[in-house]
């Protein structure tokens, strides 16, 4: 089994031919997470989006497991969209798309009205 990134980073080279790091590995991982994220909300996906079956939230799970809190769900979301780099409705900001080499990305979602347009230089 592959349990470390420094493994997964040499399998990639070998496998590919290219010499490829941890952090260029982690930078390619970010890149794809976040082309794909934009891509969704492109096509409408949003926060709410973003949830569980609503049984569980209601029904009490069979032991050990807990129903889960509405409150401390969102909370989650909220602190797993901070870490990715994306806004509150779980749309990747500038500042993160910029640092994947996307611009691209978020001049398009600028354009759709997705996010504040970027001033383009003439």
């Amino acid at each position: 089994p592959i349990n470390s990134r420094t493994q997964l980073a040499e399998l990639v080279s070998n496998a590919t031919g290219m010499d490829i790091n941890e952090d260029e590995l982690t930078t390619i991982a970010n890149r794809i997470v976040n082309l794909v994220r934009a891509y969704n909300v492109r096509r409408g996906l949003r926060r709410e989006d973003d949830t569980l079956p609503k049984i569980y939230f209601k029904r009490d799970p069979v032991p050990p497991r807990q129903k889960v809190n509405p409150v401390l769900f969102n909370q989650w979301l909220d602190r797993f969209y901070e870490l990715r780099g994306w806004n509150k409705e779980g749309v990747p900001t500038k500042e993160t798309l910029e640092k994947c080499g996307l611009d691209y990305v978020y001049e398009d979602l600028g354009k759709r009205g997705i996010l504040p347009e970027r001033v383009l230089k003439s």
